[in-house]
């Protein structure tokens, strides 16, 4: 009888392995990125205060959100590989965690060798989603019953062609958490299922693009109701719509009540 081969290791290469020249090859990639493209080693080292959300900071706090949620995103797709190597399920999320929080991390390092400097807050959030994205795959529960997304649609400057850094298109982004109806327990055999509570952030006005469009910048809390869309899609078979769909937020999909803090 054959010997049973791990599924971690049908390559050639233990899980192990992988596990390490892939971190190796992403932390190598930020670096030589960085170098080339964000001016890493131009400078000395130097720490900034970018603030929090208040007013007056340079995105409102949308790019802090940014940060947090990316390396969230990070988590699942390390963690989601680790999986598929054969890892257990309590490592996978290990391990996603401390990839995800590294390759942030390693930016934030670079950071501070370029005219960015190295941003505490930045750090912060990035371990805030890192601590999340754990948290999100190791309890089961949690899981069920919240998505943390991003709804996006490109802003005005985008759509004209003056700002082409999708990434940090700002004023085209919301951020959001959803408590949704299908993980709950008494709500999951009614109609309710197919509904969520939704509580957002969204700043616009920020960028220097934006000035002839939205004016003085401003924040944005909100509150919605939403359509629990992964459900729908899971319902009908459609899984891996459903899977994306716990990340991203189709816009016009649900009923805002919104509290602009700059008025």
């Amino acid at each position: 009888m054959a010997e049973e081969i791990p599924p971690g290791a049908r390559n050639g290469w233990s899980k192990e392995i992988k596990l390490k020249l892939l971190n190796t090859a992403v932390i190598g990639g930020i670096v030589g990125y960085g170098v080339m493209y964000w001016h890493y080693g131009e400078t000395s080292p130097q720490v900034v205060d970018e603030d929090w959300f208040e007013h007056d900071s340079a995105h409102g706090g949308a790019d802090k959100l940014g940060h947090a949620i990316s390396t969230y995103y990070a988590v699942m797709a390390y963690s989601w590989l680790y999986d598929r190597w054969g890892y257990e399920p309590a490592q996978s999320a290990l391990y996603g965690a401390l990839s995800a929080w590294s390759t942030f991390c390693m930016i934030e390092v670079g950071d501070a060798f370029s005219r960015h400097g190295f941003s505490v807050e930045d750090l912060v959030m990035d371990s805030a989603g890192a601590v999340v994205g754990y948290l999100h795959r190791r309890i089961p529960g949690f899981r069920a019953r919240v998505d943390f997304r991003v709804e996006y649609w490109p802003s005005y400057g985008a759509r004209k062609g003056t700002d082409i850094d999708y990434v940090s298109d700002y004023s085209g982004y919301k951020y959001l958490v959803a408590l949704k109806g299908d993980g709950i327990e008494a709500l999951s055999s009614t109609w309710l299922r197919f509904c969520e509570l939704q509580l957002g952030y969204y700043t616009r006005g920020y960028q220097s693009q934006d000035e002839d469009y939205y004016g003085d910048p401003y924040r944005v809390l909100y509150a919605a109701v939403g359509v629990n869309l992964s459900h729908i899609f899971h319902k009908h078979n459609w899984n891996k719509t459903a899977a994306f769909l716990h990340y991203y937020q189709v816009p016009c999909t649900y009923a805002p009540l919104e509290y602009n803090l700059d008025d």
